[in-house]
């Protein structure tokens, strides 16, 4: 840099380094000092990304005493939105999912080193897949100490070397879970796999590959959270139980979907201990006509125990956001507008649903088998429950909504469906207790 710059006749500018301190390192990014700057941010992990920092501080420092328009704050903001794919990049925190390009020795070292930092007990599970040419058994010596196990690939080049050769280098240097996959997507899933909810995964060797291994690792983690959010396929007592944690969903609206549900399977019960019955032979048509709304409405209403779970993610991102400047709190603003409208959607249908199924129990009631009629009471009340529980979680939406106007509208439509609705699930509840009597 000094000879081609003396060549070139420039002056050559140099980060102060000495004055670039670390305050915290999570996987959420980095806090550091540089200069006069305090509590500067970057969403990028990896120990000697606060040093490319400090060279990009200094470019940008150079720019605005020529003239461009950086100044502390749009500085400030443009290191906390610094996106940098396939280079140290944290696709998951649980369990931790890295992809890093790094695919020399020197490079895999200073990962390593990042790795021990933020991993100091190792375990990691690593998918590794590196060129012919390149010095694989120094790359493997650096992170074979931090490697729980290894599942090797070929990278998709000419000059690829094969992932059975690299799994038997990795196997003579000592390693004692070593795996050669057929392809990417299969080193991926078996990674993920062994991994579980609090391992770690790191992908790493070449960058011919970063893409293909962030598609197949990001597709996994897909497909893991879809099959973690499925809380209508387990127990009930499995359902309970991640209700009764810390976990953030399910929560009140996708419970209150589920006892929607569980009352129109009541007053459809009430409908299957009818048909066939010759006491109620002139209703048979009817019964057969309540029993298919009531299924589909069931089939809804669960549908909806898993689309409040999934709406209610973005929401709790959002929350999340910075807004330590202007254009942070805009952006914030603007995300947190879109995910309220789409987290009240979820509630208002819940209740739209517990209209219609309290509109069937007052048909079941009148229509039903009397050895029966309890269960409609039962089931009316459940309907009622849910109407109410999910109502709150529309309120809560729409109370922290930009835009009043709208808000009141979606108020409106709630308070419409709790006053009417409302007062005729107690009606037919009264009407079943005084049956009793």
């Amino acid at each position: 840099f000094e000879r081609t710059a003396r060549e070139k006749h420039c002056r050559l500018y140099r980060p102060a380094y000495d004055t670039l301190r670390t305050l915290s390192r999570s996987l959420r990014g980095q806090v550091f000092d540089y200069g006069a700057y305090h509590e500067l941010r970057i969403p990028l992990l990896g120990t000697y990304q606060v040093n490319n920092a400090a060279v990009a501080i200094t470019a940008a420092e150079v720019l605005a005493r020529k003239g461009w328009a950086i100044t502390p704050e749009t500085l400030r903001a443009g290191l906390e939105r610094t996106r940098w794919r396939g280079r140290f990049e944290l696709l998951s925190e649980e369990p931790a999912v890295l992809v890093d390009g790094s695919h020399n020795p020197q490079g895999i070292r200073a990962t390593a080193e990042s790795l021990r930092e933020y991993f100091p007990e190792g375990g990691l599970h690593f998918v590794v897949g590196v060129l012919a040419d390149k010095d694989h058994r120094s790359m493997m010596q650096s992170i074979l100490p931090l490697g729980a196990s290894f599942i090797t690939v070929t990278p998709p080049s000419p000059r690829a070397l094969e992932g059975e050769k690299l799994a038997e280098e990795l196997r003579s240097l000592g390693a004692k879970q070593v795996t050669a996959a057929a392809s990417i997507p299969e080193a991926c899933e078996a990674a993920l796999e062994q991994a579980g909810t609090k391992g770690a995964v790191c992908a790493l060797g070449s960058l011919y590959m970063v893409g293909d291994l962030t598609k197949a690792l990001e597709e996994g983690l897909k497909k893991r959270r879809s099959e973690k959010m499925e809380f209508t396929k387990g127990s009930c007592e499995a359902f309970v139980e991640v209700l009764a944690s810390k976990a953030p969903v399910p929560g009140g609206g996708g419970a209150s979907a589920l006892v929607g549900a569980v009352g129109t399977a009541l007053g459809n019960m009430v409908g299957s201990l009818t048909l066939g019955k010759k006491k109620y032979a002139d209703v048979q048509e009817d019964i057969v006509a309540l029993k298919a709304q009531a299924d589909r409405l069931q089939r809804e209403l669960l549908e909806l125990v898993q689309k409040d779970a999934e709406l209610f993610e973005p929401l709790s991102k959002a929350y999340g956001l910075p807004k330590e400047t202007e254009e942070q709190r805009a952006e914030k603003a603007r995300v947190m507008e879109g995910a309220l409208r789409d987290a009240c959607g979820v509630p208002l249908e819940i209740m739209e649903k517990c209209c219609k199924a309290i509109r069937l129990h007052q048909e079941f009631a009148a229509k039903g088998s009397a050895l029966a009629i309890s269960d409609v009471g039962v089931g009316v009340a459940c309907c009622r429950a849910a109407l109410l529980g999910a109502s709150l979680n529309v309120f809560i939406n729409t109370k922290s909504m930009a835009d009043r106007a709208y808000a009141e509208e979606i108020n409106g439509k709630a308070e419409k469906m709790l006053s009417q609705y409302v007062a005729l699930a107690d009606e037919i509840f009264e009407d079943v207790r005084r049956r009793f009597d």
